[in-house]
């Protein structure tokens, strides 16, 4: 603790543009990504982590590379477990990203 955790929520194809081979069509990807913050007893530091994952995210929004397009990412929300000792401070948003293939 504190951790990052991405993982993939939804990838969806869509095919872009007419062939007469749908499986030679172009196709273009919508996925999207749940980002979690953690920190144990701790909620400066999930402040920081949101900080920062926020500033690399917006830093990349025009020209993400690697043949992705950016198209959003969500507010932040937290999901904080009270119930656990120490209290863990939780918070998610969701990107999403477009490629083609």
């Amino acid at each position: 603790m504190p951790q990052l955790v991405i993982s993939q929520v939804l990838t969806q194809p869509r095919f872009v543009g007419f062939s007469e081979d749908p499986s030679q069509a172009d196709r273009r990807f919508e996925c999207t990504y749940a980002v979690d913050v953690w920190s144990k007893g701790d909620q400066e530091k999930r402040h920081g982590m949101i900080q920062e994952v926020d500033r690399i995210i917006h830093s990349k929004c025009n020209q993400p590379g690697d043949g992705l397009e950016f198209v959003e990412a969500s507010s932040w929300r937290d999901l904080d477990e009270g119930d656990a000792h120490p209290r863990l401070y939780r918070s998610r948003m969701h990107v999403e990203v477009l490629y083609y293939e």
